[in-house]
């Protein structure tokens, strides 16, 4: 029995790695934890110097090294994460395509012939076309400041400043778009979770009950409360994501950020990485 558990647990998480999004999520949870690890170890060092007798197990030279081993791990999964994000700009471009099979021709009229109709952010194809430019923008961006810090593309450490900035402030808005849409959603959600509460006892809260039909109830009302259902776990997840990004999509579009201590970073992005890593793991069931 044990074994065969653990044969599936491990098939799980090899469907989860392979995943759309799977790996990337799985390299950020170690690239976030290092700095934490790496505090601990610190923090043992501490201890080892005021309590001698009781951490005989590593001096403080050893702990000291794997601790600074750490933190350069840590730094080379964020790079490899870069590197892994470097056919980025390839979904953004067959989602423009998607959106406008003539993309110049509605480009140009989208920026130099703007109207009322082509800006307004409540047509889904108004806002989705924001947001590919946007991305569109981050994965330059990063693109250009990474090759600069390499020495492939010949640029100023000023402007591979500017390309960060650029990137991630692209980013930063995006996610406050998404996080927009996410409320706008949450809204809509609620009211028609309490719509199916009045007509029927298929909700409890804001989670739709389990679909269990007393004699005379309509399949019409079970489909919807299997769908709301689903919506709200599609919701739940992404704005998990997307409201642990706020923070931190903030302190680096913010010259000096918003704090100076790394932890904080190492909390909330561990945060964002689990958020993801469940989110791929539930879908990947």
């Amino acid at each position: 029995m044990a074994c065969s558990s653990l044969n599936a647990l491990i098939a799980h998480a090899a469907r989860a790695s392979s995943a759309p999004g799977g790996l990337d999520a799985g390299v950020m949870t170690i690239q976030y934890a290092t700095p934490l690890i790496a505090a601990l170890l610190l923090r043992l060092i501490k201890l080892r110097e005021a309590h001698p007798t009781l951490f005989t197990f590593a001096t403080k030279d050893g702990l000291a090294n794997l601790a600074a081993g750490v933190v350069r791990a840590g730094g080379s999964l964020g790079e490899a994460r870069v590197i892994m994000r470097t056919f980025g700009m390839l979904p953004m471009l067959d989602w423009l395509l998607k959106l406008h099979p003539k993309p110049i021709s509605a480009l140009i009229k989208f920026f130099v012939r703007p109207s009322l109709a082509n800006l307004d952010i409540r047509n889904p194809k108004v806002l989705d076309t924001i947001r590919v430019l946007l991305l569109s923008g981050f994965y330059l961006g990063e693109h250009v400041a990474w090759l600069g810090t390499k020495g492939v593309l010949p640029l100023s450490p000023e402007t591979i400043g500017k390309a960060a900035v650029f990137s991630v402030r692209s980013w930063a808005v995006d996610v406050a778009i998404t996080v927009t849409r996410l409320s706008l959603q949450y809204k809509s959600l609620t009211a028609r979770t309490r719509a199916l509460k009045a007509s029927s006892k298929k909700t409890e809260g804001y989670e739709v009950a389990a679909s269990d039909e007393k004699a005379g109830d309509s399949s019409a009302e079970t489909s919807a409360a299997a769908a709301l259902k689903a919506e709200w776990a599609t919701w739940q997840q992404n704005a998990m994501v997307n409201f642990g990004w706020i923070p931190l999509t903030i302190h680096w579009s913010k010259p000096g950020g918003l704090w100076t201590n790394p932890l904080i970073t190492a909390v909330i992005g561990s945060y964002v990485a689990y958020a993801k890593s469940y989110g791929v793991w539930q879908r990947s069931a």
